[in-house]
């Protein structure tokens, strides 16, 4: 499994890094349902000029109103790095049942110097329904992209 996960992963980094093409931060998320990529959204913070539209939280909000909840149910979450406070929120309310990332939030802040404080399974194991966490998995490779990109010095 870890394999395909993988595979998934590398994907996303390629996505994050046309995010950070494009103008916007590099962070990218897919949902896999059935074995099968359903969606892919990048981060458009900057395009969008609105501080919500994180990757995973904007891929939540087009999935819940096109596949609904139930499907959603059967879902898989791909991040290339560990979702935030408000897009565990958002994946849990979603009713997401298995989140996977590359880079940990940890590891950012420690490259960054800030950054996300409350790593996504603290806030899963807080909640009535449990949430599968697999992650980091690619922690280097997610950490090189945006060592490389060094995006944070402009915000």
């Amino acid at each position: 499994m870890t394999a395909i996960h993988n595979l998934h992963l590398q994907k996303l980094l390629k996505l994050a890094e046309q995010a950070f093409d494009r103008g916007d931060h590099p962070f990218a998320a897919s949902l896999v349902i059935d074995d099968e990529v359903v969606m892919s959204v990048m981060n458009s913070v900057v395009s969008e000029q609105d501080p919500t539209r994180h990757a995973e939280l904007s891929l939540l909000s087009k999935a819940a109103r096109q596949f609904g909840v139930v499907r959603l149910a059967k879902a898989t979450l791909y991040a290339s790095t560990e979702p935030c406070p408000m897009c565990a929120g958002a994946i849990y309310q979603c009713g997401i049942p298995q989140v996977v990332y590359a880079c940990s939030g940890k590891g950012l802040r420690e490259l960054i110097g800030r950054g996300r404080s409350i790593p996504c399974r603290e806030i899963f194991q807080r909640a009535q329904r449990q949430v599968e966490v697999h992650g980091p998995l690619l922690e280097e490779q997610g950490l090189e992209l945006h060592r490389r990109l060094n995006w944070w010095a402009a915000v």
